[in-house]
């Protein structure tokens, strides 16, 4: 046998046996042949695939598409990610190598190695819905649903930084439940998480879903109105008391009710640039051990600058 006989065989070994997908093609889309793996892959025959072409077996909306062919054009090779369709009409994902070369004719065929990369995707993506539901359950309460300590801290930071670059003020309340210790005293501490459960669950669907919720201790909830004046700030703080004040809580043979004790500050814009953090919390802070002293109530300070 002659080394080009040899090779020639060589090469039709690989071609035949590769597990990955093998086209040869012409630049104007047509397919001259396949391996059984670009076959199966696709779902149809090499009869089949010669006679549809490349038009029904590669996504011709991938914007990726016209990337790719210019680029092999330009430079004879190509890699890239590409959408392929299979016989069912189901799109999905490979990563595909393409280069250009001239036969013995002198005629411009491209070859293209197609690896599906469905699996690969579907991991990746797994991966970063794992990744977010740590990140989301990082943030939350896992009894409340509400933000915790370290997920509102880092939304409320970012609404001040908000707050300063569009020059707007917002409203910030710290919520205490009312006799909370008695509750869990009274009936135990299973009996006082339904009750934080349900005060959390009012709190939810009363705000506004731009509004920042978190629970900020045991029976505390800390809220952040943004964009909120203070007598819009007072309206909704209000709404929410009574809200949680008319709810009645069943609790195995028990039936509560509960209340809460609201401070809360508003910060017009020209305030907000002027503090930081530490004293918005502590002004919240402030006017809720004011509201726990009459129990029931919104105890309130609007600050301006004037």
């Amino acid at each position: 046998m002659s080394k080009c006989g040899f090779k020639a065989k060589y090469y039709r070994y690989i071609f035949e046996h590769s597990l990955d997908a093998i086209l040869l093609t012409r630049p104007n889309g047509s397919i001259i042949k396949a391996n059984s793996a670009a076959c199966e892959m696709l779902g149809r025959s090499e009869e089949e695939l010669i006679r549809v072409g490349r038009e029904l077996v590669v996504d011709m909306n991938d914007p990726k598409l016209r990337t790719a062919l210019t680029e092999r054009e330009l430079v004879g090779q190509v890699m890239t990610e590409l959408n392929f369709i299979r016989n069912d009409g189901m799109i999905f994902p490979t990563f595909l190598t393409s280069a250009l070369f001239k036969d013995d004719e002198g005629e411009l065929i491209s070859v293209m190695i197609i690896r599906d990369i469905s699996r690969e995707k579907e991991h990746l993506q797994l991966i970063e819905e794992l990744k977010r539901k740590a990140e989301e359950d990082a943030m939350h309460d896992y009894l409340t649903n509400t933000l915790n300590r370290r997920g509102f801290d880092r939304l409320f930071m970012g609404e001040i930084t908000r707050s300063i670059r569009f020059d707007f003020g917002f409203c910030l309340a710290i919520i205490d439940v009312d006799l909370f210790k008695m509750t869990n005293d009274r009936y135990g501490h299973y009996v006082g998480d339904v009750v934080l459960i349900e005060i959390a669950r009012i709190l939810l669907s009363t705000t506004r879903p731009y509004d920042i919720l978190g629970r900020y201790g045991g029976d505390e909830f800390i809220l952040c109105l943004p964009n909120t004046s203070e007598p819009d700030g007072l309206m909704i703080l209000e709404r929410l008391r009574h809200e949680i004040e008319d709810n009645v809580i069943y609790v195995d043979d028990h039936t509560l009710r509960s209340s809460v004790s609201i401070g809360f500050c508003h910060f017009d814009k020209d305030v907000v640039k002027r503090n930081r953090y530490d004293d918005f919390i502590q002004c919240a802070d402030q006017y809720m051990y004011k509201a726990k002293q009459l129990r029931n109530t919104v105890y309130h300070r609007e600050l301006r600058n004037d």
